[in-house]
């Protein structure tokens, strides 16, 4: 269960007991912002995106916070966020990708997000890659009418549209979780706080930027 993991790693608070986290079950949402971000649209897949936010090193932290009635929030490390994709159940981000609200340039959309990772870029720095899948027709509007944490974003994402290739000078991402993606914590730094393992060793370069236009709309 995710707050088995989110205990171990410091994310949850470890004043509750373990009889009083199973009966309240909180659930844990996120957000992380970044600059100099970029949406390509993936070929062939016309509702569908790479998003790449460049990191700040490993003093990039994402927030995370509780809903009702568990009020909470913290931060943790980018490593052990993407952590939350890389954990079998059926309850897991990996086999339920979370419904995200991407906000930049005073527009919002509405997307799933799966397979994140941690990416080397050209200049020697860390970024975030995503694939988003845009939200449309009737899951969208059943996000307006029983989502209480995205309504007022799917207020706001109107057409909930993208084409092309987008430069974001900055953009924020909430993300929604469902109930635990974790039943195993074994494998995950059980310190939020950023240290030399959040360092990553995957090399993949990011997109080519001589197609990129950047969104001022």
């Amino acid at each position: 269960m995710v707050v088995g993991f989110l205990l171990a790693a410091g994310i949850a608070n470890p004043a509750l007991a373990q009889d009083e986290v199973a009966a309240t079950e909180p659930s844990y949402l996120f957000v992380f912002d970044g600059e100099d971000a970029q949406l390509k649209q993936v070929s062939g897949k016309a509702d569908t995106f790479e998003l790449t936010v460049p990191t700040r090193g490993r003093g990039h932290l994402v927030t995370w916070f509780t809903d009702r009635p568990v009020r909470d929030v913290g931060h943790t490390t980018m490593k052990n966020f993407v952590g939350l994709w890389q954990q079998d159940g059926d309850d897991g981000f990996a086999e339920n990708p979370p419904n995200v609200a991407i906000s930049f340039n005073q527009r919002t959309v509405i997307a799933t997000m799966d397979e994140p990772k941690l990416i080397r870029t050209r200049k020697g720095g860390q970024a975030l890659r995503s694939t988003m899948t845009l939200v449309k027709g009737e899951a969208l509007t059943t996000l307006l009418q029983e989502n209480e944490n995205l309504a007022a974003q799917v207020k706001r994402a109107s057409s909930n549209t993208i084409r092309g290739t987008r430069r974001l000078p900055a953009v924020s991402v909430f993300v929604d979780s469902a109930q635990s993606p974790y039943s195993d914590s074994s494998s995950h730094n059980d310190d939020p706080r950023p240290d030399s393992s959040d360092e990553d060793d995957d090399h993949e370069q990011p997109p080519d930027e001589t197609q990129e236009e950047t969104d001022n709309s």
